[in-house]
């Protein structure tokens, strides 16, 4: 398979309703989750406009489209319909038993831990292939072999495993799950932050400085913050 690789507006309003009608409301629910949590914790947006670019851009244009009847323009859309054009036109080129499982893998990324990102990749993957005059064929969905794409030219054949990494590797503590600390934080601080006066929060503990866990260290801060809210009256 080569496809062309150009497109023009009209190439883009069919990309979007093509995946307006496969997982346009999906992605909708999501975003709409992700909104919700934003309300709760502030501190959640970066995350999720880090980690779901693609399904934030396609919820706010269908959010557009649906209020204008037209199609928004400009660069914050600009990865979302590179992405659209080219996994529109992979998907009319595929046989019948293998866009089955392309649309299914589409479906399961919406709702996945990773999001669209890893499967934009294989499609932005093989599209720079394409265009510099490689044939593939999508082989991990035809069932015929456990890589992701089979890259043909001339006498040549490339078999192509495409993996993502993210702002989180090699962390042992994710930035989301950090950005939820907030959750447990903020409610106590805005109560202490509205009583008159200055508050400062420290570990009374006097011995010499040691290597100690960075456990002992969360519970001793929380120990002398819960009880300097309880000297205030703070439930």
């Amino acid at each position: 398979m080569r496809i062309n690789t150009e497109a023009f507006p009209n190439d883009i309003d069919s990309a979007f309703d093509w995946i307006s009608g496969l997982i346009g409301a999906a992605v909708d629910k999501r975003v709409a989750g992700f909104e919700q949590q934003e309300r709760t914790n502030p501190l959640l947006a970066s995350h999720f406009r880090n980690n779901f670019p693609l399904e934030l851009a396609l919820a706010k244009a269908r959010r557009y489209c649906k209020s204008t009847g037209r199609r928004p323009k400009g660069d914050e859309y600009d990865a979302l319909y590179s992405f659209l054009v080219p996994a529109h036109r992979i998907h009319s080129a595929l046989s019948t038993d293998v866009k089955i499982p392309f649309e299914g893998r589409l479906r399961e990324a919406v709702n996945g831990v990773n999001g669209a990102r890893p499967f934009a990749y294989e499609i932005n993957i093989a599209t720079h292939l394409m265009q510099k005059g490689w044939d593939i064929e999508f082989i991990d969905y035809s069932g015929a072999a456990r890589f992701d794409l089979l890259a043909r030219q001339g006498a040549v054949e490339i078999e192509v495993e495409c993996k993502t990494t993210s702002g989180d590797t090699g962390r042992k503590i994710h930035r989301q799950e950090v950005n939820r600390l907030a959750d447990l934080l903020v409610p106590i601080t805005q109560q202490v932050a509205s009583e008159p006066g200055c508050h400062r929060i420290f570990d009374n503990d006097s011995r010499p400085p040691r290597k100690i866990r960075t456990g002992t260290v969360r519970h001793r801060l929380s120990r002398n913050f819960c009880r300097r809210a309880e000297g205030l009256g703070i439930e």
